[in-house]
This record gives C-alpha cells, sequence and structure tokens, in this order.
C-alpha cells in the first residue's frame, strides 16, 4: 500500500506448522528470519533469499521437507546456515553462462529503432528463461545499417549480463530497387568470375561473390 515500509524481518513462529507453503521469496530487505520462523513447514520446498547478509536464527527452518532446497548468493549468510544445517543449496545463476538463440535473425532498416523478434535465452539447464522475469534485453546501435548490440541482464534468480551483436541489412538489396545493382564480370569463358554488388542507398560496393566459369 502507499506510504506502507518494507518488510525488514520475519519474526519468530511466524510460519510455523504451516501445511500448504510450498514456495517463500526473501527480497532483499529482510535482515533476519526470526526462530522458529518456518518450524515444521513440511511442505515448504524452496526459500529464495535475495541478500548476501539476511541472518537466520536458531531452528528457523527445522522440521521443513527434505527436498527444501535454499537458493541464495554463493557464501552468502544463507548459504553457510543452509551448508551448517546439510540443507540442500542452489545459486544464482549468471546470465554470462546462459546461452541465446536468435540473433542471426535477418533485421532490416527501417529508419526507427529495431529489436530481434526471434530471442530466446536459455539457463545452464537449457531451460527457456522469461523475458521481464528472468532477464530483460537492453539495445544500442540499433537504428542504422550494420552491427547493432544488445546485452542481457538478469532479473530476479539470475545475476550479471550477456553482450550479443545483430546485423541490422539494408532492405534495398533485390533487382527491383533502383538503388541496387549487380555486374556479373568474367575475364574469360573457361574462368570463373565474380559480382560486383553496389547500392546507393547503403553505399555498398562488394567484389566478393564468386560466380563458376560460363
Amino acid at each position: 500500500e502507499k506510504g506502507s515500509l518494507p518488510v525488514v524481518s520475519i519474526k519468530n513462529d511466524a510460519f510455523r506448522d504451516n501445511k500448504t507453503l510450498k514456495k517463500v521469496s526473501l527480497g532483499k530487505n529482510i535482515a533476519n528470519v526470526g526462530s522458529a520462523a518456518f518450524f515444521r513447514c513440511e511442505a515448504l520446498e524452496k526459500i529464495v533469499v535475495f541478500s548476501k547478509t539476511t541472518k537466520f536464527g536458531a531452528n528457523s527452518l527445522y522440521g521443513t521437507s527434505e527436498d527444501l532446497v535454499v537458493k541464495c548468493l554463493e557464501n552468502s549468510d544463507a548459504d553457510v546456515y543452509a551448508k551448517k544445517y546439510e540443507i540442500k543449496v542452489e545459486y544464482f545463476e549468471n546470465v554470462a553462462d546462459c546461452t541465446y538463440t536468435g540473433a542471426d535473425e535477418k533485421v532490416y532498416y527501417t529508419g526507427a529503432p529495431v529489436e530481434l523478434s526471434n530471442l530466446k535465452v536459455y539457463n545452464s539447464k537449457n531451460q527457456l528463461m522469461k523475458l521481464g522475469v528472468d532477464y530483460v534485453v537492453y539495445y544500442t546501435d540499433n537504428i542504422e545499417i550494420g552491427t547493432a548490440k544488445l546485452m542481457i541482464t538478469g532479473r530476479g534468480e539470475y545475476l550479471g549480463t550477456k553482450e550479443a551483436e545483430f546485423e541490422i541489412l539494408c532492405p534495398y538489396h533485390s533487382a527491383d530497387h533502383a538503388c541496387y545493382t549487380e555486374q556479373f564480370v568474367y575475364t574469360d569463358c573457361e574462368v570463373g568470375g565474380y559480382i560486383i554488388k553496389d547500392c546507393t542507398f547503403c553505399e555498398l560496393h562488394d567484389e566478393t561473390s564468386v560466380i563458376p566459369a560460363k
């Protein structure tokens, strides 16, 4: 609610003996979890701890599910606590270690900023990540023809960034546009030739395309 203060701690016995609670996310504002806060929460399977300094009180996770996982930052207080009591630990994944597809999409110049419509990002388990939930994408140099850049930035349980590039293509490289020409050049009918490609719109001049002999 407007004007309300952020939650900064979980009091003692707050969820004691709760039989339906399955997942808990503790934001960066949570400084401590009270004694027996989740005592005998038998259905609790996952606690996500976003702060490196959240303190857990005595027996705060006692009697929870045998499958309980504490997901946290490596070497955080939550990590130390979980290891001390032999609770399974997972660490936030770094986006730099993730993979992506779709950067080879053919994207054409429009005069306005362009973005990739087929970009997909996968975590280390090859699971599809959710845009806006697990990561966001920021674009730069994405108006003019040439190399555009994007930065995939982790959100939620994902950290870090990953940079990628894609090409913005000229939309006029076809025979039906007056600004584009292709000239076929041969020195001899038994020798391969090459194509001279010119575009007055993007100032292309390319002679790298090889063609077989006639």
